[in-house]
């Protein structure tokens, strides 16, 4: 990776944290999270500094509830990439194929009981491997998709997905 590229690794895995559910272990991560994007580019860093201002002012009860308010039960706040594409359909089973064969090339699995499109996850595999940019290159559409809603829904998690 060349030298401009070398934050992306740690961008990747604030903006995967920044959109996990907001449980105790990914809140208490914050002030390592807020300390690494310091070395950040500013257009990278803002955005995530915003969802992580959000994420320290709030007590984990609120931040919860609005978080599965937001993305359980929002078809299009969905945090599952080929849900754009592909929708629920048989096609949808092939795209997951090809995003666990990405993980499998990388020598990471998915955590969790996560299915291996869950946008969290595809960023700890760019962070990782380029096989996860490659995957949320190829998911544009869905990422753009996914912005255009939260920011709809005036969700400071639309920063996450810009950043």
């Amino acid at each position: 990776m060349n030298r401009r590229g070398r934050w992306r690794p740690v961008a990747a895995r604030a903006a995967s944290l920044l959109l996990r559910y907001p449980d105790e272990q990914v809140l208490a991560a914050l002030p390592t999270l807020r300390a690494a994007l310091d070395g950040l580019p500013p257009a990278v860093a803002g955005p995530l500094r915003r969802v992580a201002a959000h994420r320290s002012g709030l007590d984990h009860g609120p931040l919860a509830t609005e978080y599965v308010r937001l993305f359980d039960f929002r078809r299009r706040c969905c945090l599952h990439l080929t849900y754009y594409t592909c929708g629920d359909t048989r096609k949808r089973g092939a795209a997951l194929v090809d995003f666990a064969a990405a993980y499998r090339r990388a020598g990471l699995v998915v955590v969790g009981g996560e299915l291996p499109d869950y946008l969290p996850a595809v960023l700890d595999l760019a962070a990782a491997d380029d096989g996860g940019w490659r995957l949320l290159r190829g998911n544009r559409v869905g990422l753009d998709l996914l912005a255009e809603a939260l920011g709809a829904e005036g969700s400071v998690y639309r920063h996450a997905i810009e950043a």
